[in-house]
């Protein structure tokens, strides 16, 4: 045999050799390495349409399907296509190796594991062909293994779906991956996105979102679910923009204030910097909206305005979120606004600064600058029915500063001042100028309760008219009658209706109002009411609204010669109770009980008050009413 010869036959030998191997290679990664990549298919399973390869180690697949079942969760990695070396060393050991790894069409499913008898999320992933919750199989059913080891790294993986449990991204995605599975899990993933949506449940959170970042899991415990746990293990880099169809996300981090709810669409900017699972100085966030609605108590604040959130460089790095709004309205749902202004601010500040975890601690601050109340007898809805006082008419500014812990307690300060308001108390109109400095001692917001300890009332240029009696009542006082209140101790419980319970010190221009009130439930001689009229009145007393009545107990007001001591409670429009007044040595009892009873004592008027009001309790009939009334409203009809 000649060279020539000798040469064309190492060709075909080598020739041969490398098909006889490629075709070897192929059946093996078509027959042989599926079974052993599914030893154990309950826990993994990687199976592929398609796979082929010409060079030696370098795979070719269609189709490919990635699943895994831990104690506590499942996923599956899909791919359309995909590509890389694979090194078939160790495979028997359960050690696979994948280097320069590319793949298209790619979409990741991770659902966690149900206990038995759970009910599934509605919105959670479907994965074919596990059972969830499994179906629990006896660990001697098969022969103890060592786990799998799994290295991995990338060139370019094209990623379409990111779907972890009620939260789905879909998208295109450039994704550049190193990990490492062994007794921890350890990787580095780059990613770059120009275009995104991503969907809570069936609710579009975020729309066109832009995202570049990069990412680091370091030491994460094998077997372990992810979640928001796994955050703590977390270092990242990055930053994005997006259309945000909501801003309820962040009421995740506001778990410590839920009294406090945060809504709302707009645009958002972030940039990040996590180390540790910790935010760095330099994080920050921006939406800028014309929806935005902040929730507090049962009220709310709607209108356009600006979120921002930012970690500080302090000594002590602080988290900050701050809600500013443009033009905005306060109120209930369905309901006309309560407020109206611009400039509303609310501020939460907390040393926390975990990915992982939401402010276990935090201070809100609630800054409302001069406001208007557009039409004060909106709020008359608040008052308890069945009082016959009502607000009616007229407009008032408000400001106020509220600075609250996360548990809901703190303390502040409300001022209100109105021009020609207006109210009726049965036949009576009342106009006046009203100003309100309500100090709020100690505010429980997530109870609606407030200690009005130190407020002040003042009203001035009060008229009267009784609409009764066709004629108009004005005080002799130059300038009009003049009235303040200051709390020397009480509280206020917001609700619909509201609750009070105060005591009061008083001082007026002097007393006709007064006098003209009582006359509408007791008849009075002119010559009495001219008696009662005296200029200077001070005095104090208890003031209580709830349960469906307006009560004043223990009220003594004193003017010169003259003391008036009063005792009233009012409920369904029907009074009881009882007025001492004396004058030098003059003294009368006057007594209303209900609609049908109304008396004028001369003789013993003192004992006969303190006989009637026991000291200033409620009296007596106004208790049997009462009484009778809840045993009513408790009882089932069948039993009444």
């Amino acid at each position: 045999m000649n060279f020539r010869t000798r040469r064309w036959a190492a060709v075909a030998v080598v020739f041969g050799v490398l098909a006889v191997t490629l075709v070897a290679e192929n059946v093996a990664v078509n027959v042989l390495l599926p079974p052993l990549l599914a030893d154990r298919p309950e826990r993994v399973l990687v199976d592929y349409d398609l796979a082929w390869t010409f060079l030696p180690g370098w795979v070719h697949v269609r189709g490919l399907r990635v699943r895994v079942q831990g104690s506590g969760d499942q996923w599956v990695v899909t791919a359309d296509r995909a590509s890389g070396w694979v090194s078939p060393t160790g495979l028997r050991d359960h050690h696979l190796r994948l280097s320069e790894v590319t793949a298209d069409g790619v979409r990741v499913k991770y659902r966690l594991r149900r206990a038995p008898g759970e009910v599934p999320g509605q919105w959670e992933p479907e994965i074919t062909g596990l059972e969830n919750p499994p179906d629990p199989a006896p660990e001697d059913l098969y022969p103890a293994r060592p786990p799998w080891q799994v290295l991995v790294s990338t060139g370019a993986l094209w990623v379409e779906e990111v779907w972890l449990q009620d939260y789905r991204w879909e998208g295109t995605a450039r994704v550049g991956l190193e990990c490492l599975f062994a007794e921890t899990a350890d990787a580095r993933l780059e990613v770059e996105s120009s275009a995104g949506s991503v969907w809570f449940g069936d609710q579009l959170a975020a729309d066109r979102l832009v995202l570049s970042t990069t990412l680091a899991l370091d030491g994460v415990p094998r077997r372990r679910s992810l979640g928001r746990d796994t955050l703590r293990y977390l270092s990242a880099q990055g930053r994005a923009t997006a259309d945000v169809g909501s801003l309820s996300f962040l009421e995740s981090y506001l778990a410590a204030v839920p009294w406090l709810t945060v809504d709302g669409t707009g645009n958002l900017e972030a940039a990040w910097d996590v180390s540790g699972g910790t935010f760095r100085p330099g994080s920050r966030m921006t939406a800028w909206t014309d929806a935005l609605a902040v929730g507090f108590d049962t009220y709310e604040a709607r209108g356009d305005g600006t979120l921002s959130a930012w970690v500080d460089a302090g000594e002590a790095p602080l988290s900050h979120l701050v809600l500013a709004f443009g033009a905005f309205t306060v109120g209930t749902e369905g309901a006309p606004a309560l407020i109206e202004g611009e400039g509303f601010v609310v501020g939460v500040t907390t040393a926390d600064v975990s990915v992982a975890e939401p402010f276990t601690t935090a201070e809100v601050e609630l800054d409302l600058p001069p406001s208007s109340l557009p039409d004060v007898s909106r709020f008359d809805a608040l008052l308890p029915e069945g009082l016959g006082l009502s607000l009616t008419g007229g407009a008032a500014t408000v400001t106020a500063h509220l600075a609250v812990t996360s548990e809901g307690v703190g303390a502040g300060v409300v001022d209100v001042a109105g021009e020609s308001l207006q109210a009726e108390f049965d036949d009576l109109q009342l106009r006046f100028d009203l100003s309100l400095r309500a100090v709020l001692a100690e505010a429980r917001v997530a109870e609606g309760f407030y200690d009005l300890s130190g407020t002040q009332l003042e009203l001035r240029r009060v008229g009267l008219t009784d609409r009764g009696a066709g004629g108009a009542f004005t005080d002799s006082a130059a300038g009009g009658w003049w009235a303040t209140a200051g709390v020397t101790d009480g509280w206020l419980r917001l609700g619909r209706p509201v609750a009070l319970d105060t005591r009061l010190e008083l001082r007026s221009a002097d007393s006709s109002p007064y006098v003209r009130l009582a006359a509408q439930r007791v008849p009075l001689a002119p010559w009495v009411q001219e008696l009662l009229v005296v200029p200077d009145v001070r005095g104090r007393g208890r003031l209580i609204l709830g349960d469906g009545a307006l009560q004043l107990r223990d009220f003594a007001v004193s003017a010169g010669d003259t003391e008036v001591r009063l005792s009233w409670l009012r409920r369904n429009r029907a009074d009881f109770g009882a007025m001492y007044v004396r004058y030098g040595l003059l003294s009368l009892g006057l007594g209303v009980d209900g609609a049908a009873a109304r008396s004028v004592t001369v003789v013993g008027a003192k004992r006969w008050f303190e006989s009637r009001t026991g000291g200033g309790r409620e009296p007596e009939r106004a208790r049997r009413n009462r009484g009778d009334s809840r045993r009513k409203k408790d009882t089932p009809p069948a039993e009444r």
